[in-house]
């Protein structure tokens, strides 16, 4: 969520939908529901894929195996 307004195509809705990271205080919330942030070094995590090949809009990333 962190990056969300800097690396994707949508860059101004993802601003208006989910907030700035440039607002202290939109930062905060940003920061405590982005899940990237809060990961645990060895917790085991269910491996997930949620993005579109064709969707423009979603940066695919590939888990690491």
């Amino acid at each position: 969520m962190l990056r969300s307004e800097a690396i994707t195509a949508n860059a101004v809705f993802n601003i208006t939908e989910f907030g700035t990271v440039k607002d202290p205080a939109q930062f905060k919330a940003l920061y405590a529901y982005s899940p990237y942030q809060h990961v645990v070094d060895g917790t085991a995590y269910p491996r997930c894929c949620s993005d579109g090949a064709n969707d423009p809009r979603v940066i695919p990333q590939t888990p690491e195996r």
